[in-house]
């Protein structure tokens, strides 16, 4: 599947998969995780846009309630942790696109440095994940009127 159309779900098994692979050869597998890395980038991009309405605001995601001051903020935050992650994906696969030419010079170049970053970058794009569904479910479930 071309990265610029996969979902944040497949982006992550992709980086997983690229991890877990051998790093015996630092120019291969530097270019799979950097590709992976990619897949990621644009699934967020594009998820991220997709909260937005056309003309601003926030896209609907259930019931007939406008938007609350708290979800914007919360969603703000949300639009703010995707640019910062991104803002880190783009700094790994710059540093790992060196390392696939062979060209790291005073940079973490050893296998288990590059994958350590990698990994630690997964994981906060899956906290990230995590807290935006969680918004999404609280804003889908809100129980109006409850205990009245």
């Amino acid at each position: 599947m071309r990265p610029d159309k996969q979902t944040m779900k497949i982006a992550v098994a992709n980086l997983q998969q690229a991890l877990a692979g051998p790093g015996d050869d630092l120019r291969r597998w530097s270019s799979r995780v950097e590709q992976a890395l990619a897949g990621i980038e644009q699934a967020a991009r594009r998820q991220d846009a997709a909260l937005e309405k056309p003309g601003g605001g926030l896209v609907g995601v259930g019931g007939d309630q406008e938007p609350s001051p708290g979800l914007d903020r919360q969603v703000g935050h949300l639009h703010n942790d995707v640019a910062n992650l991104c803002g880190e994906t783009h700094a790994l696969r710059g540093l790992l696109l060196r390392a696939a030419e062979g060209r790291l010079a005073g940079e973490p170049s050893a296998p288990d440095d590059l994958r350590q970053c990698a990994a630690d970058l997964l994981e906060a794009w899956e906290r990230h994940a995590e807290e935006e569904s969680r918004l999404i479910m609280e804003t889908v479930n809100t129980d109006v009127g409850a205990g009245d």
